[in-house]
């Protein structure tokens, strides 16, 4: 079968338009880490986010991981939104041409992963026939797993499982072109790493994503740019901050003295680079700033 293909972001198909989440529960949880406390959350403890998964880990003095794994209620049971039925041969054989589809990722700017129920929504498939692509929609908050499910909905389309999906028919008021749409969920805890859209052109992930820890909202995406060099040193532009880039380095080896001209020559290219990309003109901090040397192990 035809390996996935994937391309830059493209504008939402809006696949969860109509959906309305956010149904209101009460909820005790007690502490299990430490009896002493007990808290009320207001609303389905499904529905907190990670900065208020943050601030009652920091109230009980533990990790937000170890607050998540322990006071949220977990399912013993979990459902999937698609039943996958066999498909009959002639649906294999329907079901052929989405292997020449070309698949491409969404990273929504605005639509959240949202719950309804115990139920949490996390993304979506559309499919254009007539411009042969099939699109996923990820939304904002989702984790590495959720999309991980979604390229194995969508190579299970292209196996024959077509007539198992709930889809939605529509036709764009953009061009008039038909597509079939359907938003998909699950009851499992969200696993994985979050999904961070890289939207960093000098960024060698930029029209992909960065993954940031799905408890800490505070962690941020660290952009990369080319790595250069070879078996005895590597540089790379690097930028944890927006606008600042610094220069990361390893040496590998001890050097001869041309590997070393070499070296040099291509650290210095590396910090006009970077000074470039700062938008710094006489840079008056310290020329090694950002850099960071390994010694050579002999």
């Amino acid at each position: 079968m035809q390996q996935v293909k994937e391309k830059a972001p493209v504008k939402s198909c809006n696949s969860d338009e109509g959906i309305n989440p956010n149904s209101k529960k009460g909820m005790i949880l007690s502490n299990s880490l430490t009896q002493a406390d007990t808290i009320t959350i207001e609303g389905d403890a499904w529905n907190l986010t990670v900065s208020q998964i943050k601030q009652l880990a920091d109230h009980f003095k533990v990790s937000p991981s170890e607050f998540y794994q322990q006071c949220i209620p977990q399912d013993s049971q979990t459902t999937t939104e698609i039943k996958f039925e066999k498909p009959t041969i002639t649906e294999i054989a329907f079901c052929e041409q989405f292997t020449e589809f070309t698949l491409r990722i969404n990273y929504c700017k605005e639509t959240k992963v949202y719950f309804n129920n115990q139920w949490r929504f996390f993304g979506g498939i559309s499919v254009t026939p007539a411009l042969k692509e099939i699109l996923i929609n990820i939304f904002v908050g989702a984790t590495e797993h959720d999309l991980d499910k979604l390229k194995a909905d969508v190579e299970n389309i292209r196996k024959g499982y077509w007539n198992s999906i709930p889809w939605q028919k529509n036709v764009s008021p953009k061009d008039g072109y038909e597509f079939f749409k359907v938003t998909l969920g699950d009851t499992q805890r969200p696993t994985g790493d979050r999904i961070t859209e890289c939207t960093e052109p000098n960024c060698i992930e930029y029209g992909g994503h960065h993954l940031t820890d799905a408890l800490d909202p505070t962690d941020t995406p660290i952009h990369r740019g080319e790595v250069i060099g070879g078996d005895d040193y590597y540089l790379q532009l690097i930028s944890g901050t927006p606008g600042i880039w610094t220069i990361e380095t390893e040496i590998f080896r001890e050097l001869t003295v041309t590997q070393a001209a070499s070296y040099a020559s291509d650290l210095m290219w590396q910090a006009a680079e970077a000074k470039k990309l700062n938008n710094v003109m006489g840079d008056k901090t310290s020329e090694t700033k950002g850099v960071m040397p390994v010694a050579p192990q002999v």
